[in-house]
C-alpha cells in the first residue's frame, strides 16, 4: 500500500474542504425553519405538475397560470370532498360509540359475548364518571391539554 505524502497544498485543501462542509451544516441548521416551507411547496409543486401538464397540453389552454389555477381548483376540491365524504360520519360514529360507552358503563349485569375477566376488570376501573371525562367535549379537550405540550 502506498502513502501519499502530505503537502502544505493538501492540508490546505483538506483545511477548506472541512471549513466549507461545516459552514454548510451550519447554514442549513440555520435557515432550517425557512427551508421546510420552501421544500414543502416545492413538493406540493412536484406532485401538482402533472395535472397542470394535462389542463395545458390535453385541454389546449393557452396561458399555463390557467392550468395552475385548474390543477390547484382540482386538488383542493378532490381534498375538500374527501374530508367532506369523512369527517361527518366519523363524528357521527363517535357520539354513538360514546352512547354505548355510557349505556354500558351504567348498566350493573354483566354482558355475555366479553369473558369474565375482561367484564370485571372494567367493571373495577371503568367508572361513569372517567367515561364522562374522556368522551364529552370538555373532557376531551382536558385530556388533549394535558397529553400535549
Amino acid at each position: 500500500m502506498e502513502h501519499k505524502q502530505i503537502t502544505f497544498d493538501r492540508f490546505i485543501r483538506g483545511v477548506i474542504t472541512v471549513v466549507i462542509i461545516i459552514g454548510i451544516i451550519l447554514l442549513l441548521n440555520r435557515l432550517s425553519n425557512v427551508l421546510l416551507p420552501f421544500f414543502l411547496a416545492w413538493l406540493i409543486a412536484y406532485l401538482i405538475f402533472p395535472l397542470v401538464r394535462f389542463f395545458q397540453y390535453r385541454c389546449h389552454l393557452r396561458y399555463r397560470i390557467v392550468g395552475i389555477l385548474l390543477a390547484l381548483l382540482t386538488v383542493g376540491g378532490v381534498l375538500f370532498g374527501g374530508f367532506w365524504l369523512i369527517v361527518p360520519p366519523m363524528i357521527e360514529e363517535t357520539g354513538r360509540a360514546k352512547d354505548m360507552l355510557l349505556e354500558y358503563v351504567q348498566r350493573e349485569y354483566m354482558v355475555s359475548n366479553i369473558p369474565d375477566q375482561i367484564e370485571t376488570f372494567l367493571r373495577k376501573y371503568l367508572t361513569t364518571e372517567n367515561v364522562k371525562a374522556i368522551v364529552t367535549q370538555d373532557g376531551f379537550i382536558n385530556s388533549v391539554k394535558e397529553t400535549m405540550p
